[in-house]
């Protein structure tokens, strides 16, 4: 059995050509008021204190052609995408509402300041993992990808447990706003 080189070295962890850049959930339904979560009685002012920082850690890894990944919550029109205790466990949720990320709705789409560009992946998740039956991983693994970033709104270390345990790249969730 081969074993991967380990990255020690934070010039070595941190070059553009396999480091990956993770945006998760920064849409409408989770970050501005008047959609889904506010409506709901979330306190949105800890998103909203970091689209600014995220803002600027994009423009960076943009600079240095790092891969951009843009990982959305996704329910499909009528709930097709979600099963019978999803749901019930989506109704129960406090400060959310089962309408969040619903395809077709303004409150799915991601904020303007961290819009996609072109070359940019998104993936759409149907549960709150953003590696479960997505194409996360394979995106990763088919680009090399052994350093990754996330920086979310909210469960940022189990993410990066997962990654790490999945994939065996390091994560390292940013995530100021709690």
């Amino acid at each position: 059995m081969q074993v991967s080189e380990i990255l020690t070295k934070l010039k070595d962890i941190a070059k553009p050509e396999h480091t990956t850049l993770i945006i998760v959930d920064m849409q409408k339904d989770f970050c501005r008021e008047g959609f889904r979560c506010w409506e709901a009685g979330r306190d949105i002012s800890p998103v909203q204190k970091i689209i600014l920082p995220i803002r600027q850690l994009l423009d960076a890894a943009r600079l240095k052609d790092v891969l951009v990944v843009h990982v959305i919550f996704w329910v499909l029109r009528n709930h097709l995408s979600d099963s019978g205790p999803w749901l019930a466990q989506r109704r129960r949720s406090i400060y959310s509402s089962e309408l969040v990320g619903m395809e077709g709705t303004e409150g799915a789409e991601m904020i303007e300041e961290l819009a996609p560009i072109e070359n940019e992946v998104i993936v759409r998740k149907h549960r709150y993992s953003g590696f479960t039956g997505t194409d996360l991983d394979l995106v990763l693994r088919s680009n090399g990808i052994r350093s990754v970033v996330i920086w979310e709104d909210y469960h940022a270390e189990n993410r990066q447990l997962y990654a790490n345990c999945q994939t065996n790249r390091r994560g390292y969730p940013r995530n100021k706003g709690k």
